[in-house]
């Protein structure tokens, strides 16, 4: 049984103001700018490299879309993750950052999510918060106050079960979309890292609804169940939208309520790696650049000879600054890693 937010104090942890918190036009979300002068390049807001929640496939701070038709396992699949996650456990293989999780879940009933914690091994508790209908009160929209204040204090992982249960409006609609995608990219910036469950589309699209909801996104997976729906025994991520590099494809089977990988992910080749590296981290100054690449396992004189190299080929442009400080970005004419 689900035992974490069953009573007022628990919703009051995560603060008791519902309205929604998309204000961005307002004087009161710009007062920290003054004036257009005082905007500082940038790598001045984001300077670290991309880090990744889940090697290889959800990458911390952005939008993650999990599609698949309904009983693809989308929501069990989501659940194993926020549990590794919030332990810092490897999921299926893949290493991950240990950080909060909350679920706000509109789509399952409690006993069904209680049966599927159940049968996965899991528990709920302060690092992994599940809020469902079966609460006090349902959960609300991502962007609400009190959300927006549980992601400024713990910049946790967010799992949105599903899209369309919080979505009130016309999926084909592009500018509703974008205005719904756009409360969703407010929490990313502010930290969060977002997962959006949601149904695929007919004749085998890769989701349902307007092409703004692929633009809105930084990674797409779409979820492939090709053996009986109630195991889980064959499953296949495909990746349709990678804005950072993650793996293509993630084959997973569950066994005994843990999920598990039957191939080794295909490694990144260096140049991809290092390329990604600069196209994800504009203004990137050389020590962090072969930080970076050493953590991926380059070595620091070939990510250096590499970065020479390119910046020569004019792939890369430098800008310099002060005390001869250069900063590294991808030129705009060059093709982004396949």
């Amino acid at each position: 049984m689900t035992h974490v937010v069953t009573d007022e104090s628990d919703i009051e942890a995560l603060d008791m103001k519902c309205e929604p918190s998309d204000q961005n036009d307002t004087p009161e979300a710009t007062a920290g700018i003054r004036s257009v002068e005082e905007i500082q390049p940038i790598r001045f807001y984001a300077a670290q490299p991309i880090a990744y929640v889940v090697e290889g496939m959800i990458a911390a701070g952005t939008i993650t879309a999990i599609t698949g038709d309904s009983g693809s396992g989308k929501s069990t699949l989501a659940m194993a993750i926020a549990n590794a996650v919030s332990k810092g456990i490897p999921f299926a293989g893949l290493a991950t950052i240990k950080c909060r999780v909350l679920v706000l879940d509109r789509e399952n009933p409690r006993d069904v999510v209680a049966e599927r914690m159940q049968r996965l091994g899991i528990e709920d508790g302060p690092d992994f918060i599940v809020w469902g209908g079966w609460c006090p009160e349902e959960a609300p929209s991502p962007w609400s106050s009190r959300i927006e204040e549980y992601v400024r204090q713990t910049a946790p992982v967010i799992i949105v079960d599903s899209f369309i249960a919080f979505y009130d409006g016309d999926e084909n609609d592009a500018s509703q979309m974008r205005a719904f995608m756009r409360g969703l990219r407010r929490l990313a910036d502010l930290g969060a890292t977002v997962v959006l469950l949601h149904h695929s589309g007919k004749n085998d699209s890769n989701y349902r609804g307007s092409t703004d909801f692929k633009a809105a996104i930084d990674i797409g997976f779409k979820l492939f169940n090709f053996g009986d729906p109630s195991r889980l025994t064959n499953l296949r991520l495909k990746a349709f939208k990678p804005r950072f590099e993650v793996l293509r494809q993630i084959v997973l089977n569950c066994r005994g309520g843990r999920f598990e990988s039957d191939q080794k992910p295909v490694a990144c080749t260096t140049e991809v790696t290092v390329k990604q590296i600069i196209m994800s981290n504009p203004g990137i100054k050389t020590k962090e650049f072969e930080n970076s690449a050493a953590a991926k396992g380059i070595a620091r004189n070939q990510a250096r000879g590499w970065l020479d190299d390119a910046v020569k080929r004019h792939l890369v442009r430098v800008e310099t600054g002060l005390h001869n400080a250069r900063f590294h970005y991808w030129a705009e004419s060059s093709e982004p890693p396949a």
